[in-house]
C-alpha cells in the first residue's frame, strides 16, 4: 500500500510541475513574429475560454498600433493551438505548438502569399 501512495504522490508532483496540470492555453502570451527576411515584430495575445466552453482572443501589436483585435476560430487541441487574425481582404492563419513549459514556437501563413514563423511565451 505504501508503495503504491508513493507511487500516486511522485505522478500528481510529476503533473503538477510539469505543466500538464495547468490545462488549457488561457492567459497572455507574448511573442516575437520573424518573416521570411529575417524582420522582427514584437506581439501579445491574450486567449480566454468563453463560457459555452469555446476559446476567443485578441492580439497586441504595439509597432503597429494594434489593440486588442479579436481573433478568429481560436482553438486548442492537443497543445496546439491556433488563430486566425482578420485584416481587410486577407487573413493571417497561425498555429503554435506548446511544450509543458508555456512556450510555443509556431508559424504563420498569410493569405495570397508569405509567411513565417514565431515564438511565444506565457507572460508572467
Amino acid at each position: 500500500m505504501k508503495y503504491r501512495l508513493s507511487t500516486i504522490c511522485f505522478a500528481i508532483l510529476f503533473l503538477a510541475c510539469s505543466g500538464l496540470w495547468a490545462g488549457g492555453p488561457e492567459g497572455t502570451w507574448e511573442g516575437v513574429a520573424m518573416d521570411g527576411s529575417g524582420a522582427e515584430i514584437a506581439f501579445s495575445v491574450t486567449i480566454s475560454k468563453t463560457g459555452d466552453g469555446a476559446y476567443s482572443g485578441t492580439i497586441d501589436v504595439v509597432e503597429q498600433g494594434i489593440s486588442a483585435l479579436a481573433l478568429q476560430n481560436v482553438t486548442w487541441e492537443g497543445h496546439v493551438l491556433k488563430w486566425v487574425i482578420p485584416i481587410p481582404d486577407q487573413s493571417i492563419n497561425c498555429e503554435a505548438k506548446v511544450d509543458d513549459e508555456g512556450t510555443a514556437k509556431g508559424s504563420y501563413s498569410v493569405y495570397g502569399g508569405g509567411g513565417g514563423s514565431f515564438t511565444m511565451k506565457r507572460a508572467e
